[in-house]
């Protein structure tokens, strides 16, 4: 049986980040409307604010070329299609594909009394996984 979790980081990186442009939006429109004057506890929050964007930015550009980026790249049905398509082509006694998949996605099998598991790099199946959707 294959389970597939959808991992959405990017969005919730996205929010954070609107939500603190957001804040130092509020304080700068804030200053310039002249409804609170520049101290030190205010150059302090902007500091912090200032911080914590840049923060985000860093995650942001680290989530995007990451594996959960890679795996986030790909649609649920997508991955649904390409198991479908690799279990025939496994299960095809004339297919040459059985051995060049293995070689190419699979780094570790794991056999037991009731399930068989592949273990593999996610590069390497998302590239497998978006060759199969450029192909049909």
């Amino acid at each position: 049986m294959l389970t597939i979790k959808k991992i959405t980081r990017k969005p919730r990186l996205l929010s954070g980040f609107q939500v603190v442009k957001a804040k130092i939006t509020n304080v700068y429109n804030a200053i310039e409307d002249g409804d609170i004057a520049i101290d030190d506890m205010l150059k302090e929050r902007i500091t912090v604010l200032r911080n914590k964007r840049q923060e985000i930015e860093h995650k942001i550009e680290q989530y995007s070329g990451s594996q959960v980026a890679m795996m986030d790249s790909i649609d649920t049905a997508l991955v649904k299609t390409f198991c479908e398509e690799t279990r025939k082509k496994l299960t095809d006694p004339t297919s040459k594909f059985a051995k060049d998949y293995l070689q190419l996605l699979v780094s570790e099998i794991v056999l037991t009394e009731s399930e068989v598991k592949f273990k593999g790099k996610y590069g390497a199946l998302v590239g497998a996984v978006k060759f199969l959707a450029e192909k049909n």
